[in-house]
């Protein structure tokens, strides 16, 4: 799996590419767009591999995000330079709803699970899950996914014996 998080510069825009992989795009700080789509956090986009998107374009105040895939991608394939590279599959676009995150867990009393997007027949599929101070609860499951990922949004949690801070990625 590969997970990184990219610090676009204020202003700055990403012009339209692809990937040869499928990807999530987790928004987590600042504002932009993506295409003709306002992001903000958290803010959850996807695009299938060989599926053009873009351009990003960062707000004034810039706009990071976090990007999981399932396997290694070779890097941005710009277009309409690298047309010729991308396969002929089904292309495909999710944008999920806003999801404002709080660090205030300590009122919270029940585990909420949000949905971002409902499970595809392809195994895509994605949860915001909200829990109490020193709550446990088990992710949800769904068959034919390629890869599981999760992200801490706000606060900390532990898994494995570890305590993660805000924006780790397991």
């Amino acid at each position: 799996p590969q997970v990184f998080l990219v610090e676009q510069d204020p202003n700055t825009v990403i012009l339209p590419h692809f990937h040869v992989q499928n990807e999530f795009q987790v928004v987590v700080q600042g504002s932009g767009t993506i295409g003709r789509h306002d992001v903000r956090p958290v803010g959850v986009h996807y695009a299938g591999a060989h599926t053009g998107y873009g351009p990003i374009t960062a707000g004034a105040g810039g706009l990071w995000y976090f990007t999981l895939r399932p396997a290694m991608d070779p890097g941005a394939k710009f277009l309409p330079e690298a047309r010729a590279q991308m396969q002929r599959v089904a292309k495909r676009h999710l944008l999920g709803p806003l999801l404002p995150i709080s660090e205030d867990c300590a009122r919270r009393r029940d585990v909420v699970l949000d949905q971002v997007f409902a499970p595809q027949a392809d195994g895509i599929a994605g949860w915001l899950m909200r829990l109490p101070a020193h709550a446990a609860a088990v992710a949800p499951t769904h068959a034919g996914g390629l890869a599981r990922m999760y992200l801490v949004a706000a606060g900390r949690a532990r898994m494995g014996g570890a305590l993660l801070p805000r924006w780790s990625v397991v």
